[in-house]
């Protein structure tokens, strides 16, 4: 039915009247009221009435019509979205939830860029500067999706610039230092330190990417490198094996 009047009955039977019509090839569906607290179906059809009067007038406003949508059910898509498509969805999610957490039952039409600053310093206030640009990011990610899936128009997060982390130049060891980090790594109680940070030094590897090496699956002597299957993105990387890193086991 393009437009019309209709009814549904709840668990209570208490009988709901809503209104539905078209605007641009666009179904919409009101509802007006209970017939417990005074609606009737002449209630509705003067409702449907002035709806359809708004339209020929161009008067009519989509954004007010709609059923506001909350956060929340932005976040719930979102998860079944996180988790068809993230290979780490797992151990992400609280990072879903922060944004959950905050924002809640909220219209998604009245989240704006400033209520997303406000929740920006709110966790400066006890989060690194890098961990909060991770929440930030993955709310924008999670609104331009809501975007992409119509249930808002824009993203309100967009105008929200990310945290300076400041001077993120490489910092160097100095020989001394090199000298000092290798003697406290001969540490009698921890026989593999010193082969880790030999490791470490010659490849610039994470303590997770290590902590993973296999000979069969990681080492390739024959050609002198490493082969990594990063856990996150699943891409392949190779680094080139000096002879320091080679020698000895």
């Amino acid at each position: 039915m393009a437009k019309g009047i209709y009814t549904r009955r709840d668990k209570k039977g208490d009988l709901t009247f809503y209104i539905r019509y078209q605007v641009q090839g666009i179904d919409i569906k009101e509802r007006v009221g209970r017939k417990s607290r005074g609606f009737t179906k002449e209630a509705a059809k003067d409702a449907l009435k002035a709806r359809l009067g708004e339209l020929a007038q161009g008067k009519f406003n989509l954004d007010r019509a709609r059923r506001p949508v909350p956060f929340s059910q932005l976040t719930k898509r979102f998860h079944e979205y996180a988790k068809a498509n993230w290979r780490a969805y797992e151990s992400n999610k609280k990072v879903i939830k922060y944004a959950e957490d905050e924002f809640g039952d909220l219209p998604l039409s009245e989240l704006t860029s400033w209520r997303i600053e406000q929740w920006k310093s709110k966790l400066r206030a006890s989060h690194k500067p890098g961990t909060v640009n991770v929440y930030l990011a993955n709310l924008k990610n999670m609104l331009f999706r809501g975007v992409e899936w119509g249930m808002l128009k824009f993203n309100p997060a967009v105008g929200v610039k990310a945290i300076k982390l400041g001077d993120q130049r490489a910092r160097y060891l100095t020989l001394d230092e090199l000298n000092r980090l290798l003697e406290a790594s001969e540490e009698p109680r921890y026989p593999w330190l010193y082969s880790y940070t030999i490791l470490a030094l010659h490849t610039g590897l994470r303590w997770s990417d290590m902590s993973r090496l296999s000979w069969n699956q990681n080492v390739d002597l024959e050609h002198g490198q490493l082969v990594i299957r990063q856990k996150k993105t699943q891409r392949v990387k190779t680094i080139p094996l000096n002879q320091a890193r080679t020698e000895g086991h």
